[in-house]
């Protein structure tokens, strides 16, 4: 799998035939839907303006009032009508973020990196280290699977977070296209300012959608260092070496860590806008 490839999708690029359909439906459907909500918001609105001019006003209404109403009215059916446009232009802007932070992420992205290897460099240690292991084969053996644990648990771990991502790929594009389609109704709120908290958090919903595939850019980068692993094969006669068990263990902790932020990355996102 291409990680940035397939982060940096857009909608169309990911099915453009369930694009097309879900225009169809905003087009004939929740666009209208959503601007006979801005006319029932007018009506409120003028009822509530009448209200606070009899109460307040001595029954007289002023031409600030009808601006801030025409204000009020000239944003929501303009939310409407732009809904797509706004959705399309914030996912642009997530992914032009994950972009730059994969022109510069090197191999950050490899998370099945095999250790490296620490052994002696001079002729007498190599000696000494092959006589060790000849004369403790256990603990010679014993090293040896344990190297091979942490390449096995590495490959796991690989392919546990590849399938991962698509999950969340597909979980994401499929509510990117859920929202498309109905966001004309909850952007009719800017014609309140009463309700217009709908519409702000319905846009901060879309931003952490679109923002996801930078987190989890981010969450690959971070285990990608963290996991990062030298093997010291030296002392391989001597059991009470466990240094290696050590790292085992800590590199094993680190990749359930590691699928449970990736898990979470839409969390992490959301709290980005305060969702």
């Amino acid at each position: 799998m291409d990680l940035v490839e397939t982060l940096t999708q857009n909608l169309s690029g990911f099915s453009s035939e369930t694009l097309i359909w879900i225009n169809g439906i905003v087009s004939n459907a929740t666009r209208a839907v959503g601007l006979y909500l801005v006319g029932i918001l007018l009506v409120l609105e003028l009822a509530k303006m009448f209200e606070k001019a009899n109460s307040s006003n001595a029954g007289i209404v002023t031409l600030k009032m009808f601006q801030g109403l025409a204000f009020r009215i000239s944003l929501g059916g303009l939310a409407v009508a732009m809904s797509s446009f706004v959705l399309h232009f914030i996912l642009t802007i997530g992914i032009g973020l994950a972009n730059l932070i994969s022109r510069y992420a090197g191999a950050a992205f490899n998370v099945f990196a095999l250790p490296s290897v620490e052994v002696p460099t001079d002729t007498l240690s190599i000696i000494g280290e092959m006589l060790s292991a000849l004369l403790n084969p256990t603990e010679a053996v014993r090293r040896g699977i344990l190297v091979l644990l942490l390449i096995v648990v590495g490959a796991l771990v690989t392919l546990a977070a590849y399938v991962m991502v698509w999950v969340i790929v597909v979980l994401r594009f499929f509510q990117l296209y859920v929202m498309l389609a109905m966001m004309p109704i909850p952007m009719a709120s800017f014609a309140s300012e009463e309700h217009d908290h709908i519409g702000k958090n319905y846009i901060k919903r879309v931003l952490a959608y679109s923002f996801q595939p930078a987190v989890i850019m981010v969450v690959f980068g971070v285990y990608h260092f963290l996991s990062e692993l030298t093997l010291d094969l030296t002392g391989l006669g001597n059991p009470l070496n466990v240094d290696m068990e050590v790292q085992f263990f800590q590199n094993l902790i680190l990749a359930i860590v590691f699928i449970i932020v990736l898990w979470q990355t839409h969390k992490k996102s959301s709290e980005l806008f305060g969702v």
